[in-house]
């Protein structure tokens, strides 16, 4: 596929990916992913087959990723159905408006039921875009989880200058939970293709040919790579003619000014919401690899290759402030730490679970189970002597 070839669009129904009735049983266990080990987007691929009033076509390519591959997509499981989301903040899960805001859980792993499943966590609250919906280039949501999950590491959006890689042609990677070219739903799953085009609403046309998402997949994320090697969100999952013809995927950095505004969250560590360049202490340490699968979902999935201060669009920032970006085992450059001894001590910095949840024990997002540095935060622990220090805190 090549930005030289031309599409040629016909009058066809409208179909909003996503909604995907829930299955009525467990899907297999994900099968390894293949390699990337050739280099960026080196193998052709596809997504699945969706509903319409044709005969579905038949979809090849694609792949269930492996274990801890792309750990911040989610499932988004309301009342019968299904859409896929991405983390991208601790608490905040961004996905399509067309699927609803009656989302009352979410689920981590590479599976939304059986073993493939890691974690679920309650939500909230969820609030759509006014007026968001396909075609309208606006079909955003976003949900508040109860529980933060900051062990989780995330794929940033896109933002600023950075905007300026989306052009057609450009590899891209979409992930979601949707429907195969079996029929199976809910099974993790990554295809990559290109860009094809960017509308004048600036909505993006992604695949054809068939690599392309399929209902269940709406919601999910097209991830690019720039060139210093970190991934970023740049578009969500919305609507398309058929599975394997392409889809239309809203464009994240125009919603960012909403989805911070109205959750009171600051969601681009590298920008403003308004996309001029202001690196804060979480500008960096992205993850190179986040396909690939590193450590496993004890300790968030976390532990690959990743970037040095971003400077994507300006000057890196200088390492000081209160943060444990590049300072896990020991304190920043003012004075917090980022060890484990710093919840006990109570000179942890602000974001020390964030970026070094194995060296400190805390319950943040783990209460019911075992934390990543190790302590317990269950019911139990008490009695063995293993609690984290701030379980009481956290886990009420």
């Amino acid at each position: 596929m090549s930005s030289s070839r031309s599409f040629v669009l016909v009058s066809t129904v409208v179909v909003a990916f996503g909604c995907e009735p829930a299955p009525g049983r467990p899907p297999d266990a994900p099968r390894p992913a293949p390699s990337r080990a050739e280099g960026r987007h080196p193998r052709p691929s596809a997504a699945a087959p969706e509903d319409s009033g044709d005969p579905p076509q038949p979809i090849y390519g694609g792949s269930p990723v492996p274990s801890c591959g792309w750990p911040s997509v989610v499932a988004m499981i309301s009342s019968g159905s299904v859409c896929t989301g991405t983390l991208l903040g601790p608490r905040l899960v961004v996905y399509a408006a067309h699927c609803g805001v009656e989302v009352h859980e979410v689920r981590f792993g590479e599976a939304m039921r059986g073993p493939g499943l890691q974690e679920r966590v309650g939500v909230e609250h969820c609030v759509a875009l006014p007026g968001g919906g396909p075609t309208t280039g606006d079909d955003l949501a976003y949900c508040v989880l109860e529980t933060a999950v900051p062990q989780v590491p995330v794929v940033p959006p896109l933002m600023g200058c950075e905007v300026q890689v989306v052009v057609p042609g450009a590899p891209v990677t979409l992930v979601g939970f949707g429907r195969d070219e079996d029929g199976t739903v809910g099974l993790k799953r990554e295809v990559d293709t290109v860009v094809v085009e960017v509308s004048p609403t600036g909505e993006i046309r992604i695949g054809g040919d068939g690599a392309d998402t399929c209902k269940g997949d709406s919601g999910g994320p097209a991830f690019i790579e720039l060139d210093d090697g970190s991934w970023r969100v740049f578009g969500v999952t919305s609507w398309g003619r058929g599975c394997g013809q392409g889809g239309w995927s809203t464009p994240l950095p125009s919603g960012i000014p909403w989805l911070e505004g109205q959750s009171g969250m600051d969601l681009t560590p590298c920008h403003d919401s308004e996309g001029a360049w202001d690196p804060q202490p979480g500008c960096g340490s992205f993850e190179r690899e986040p396909w690939v699968g590193h450590g496993h979902w004890g300790s968030g999935c976390s532990g690959g290759p990743q970037t040095e201060a971003g400077s994507s669009c300006g000057a890196p920032l200088e390492p000081h402030g209160t943060s444990c970006a590049h300072a896990c085992g020991g304190a920043s450059t003012d004075g917090c730490w980022c060890d484990a001894a710093c919840v006990a001590a109570g000179d942890c910095c602000p974001d020390a679970v964030q970026h070094c949840a194995h060296e400190v024990p805390s319950c943040l997002g783990a209460c019911g189970a075992l934390a990543p540095a190790g302590c317990w935060c269950d019911a139990e622990c008490a009695a063995y002597g293993d609690c984290c220090v701030d379980r009481a805190v956290v886990c009420t």
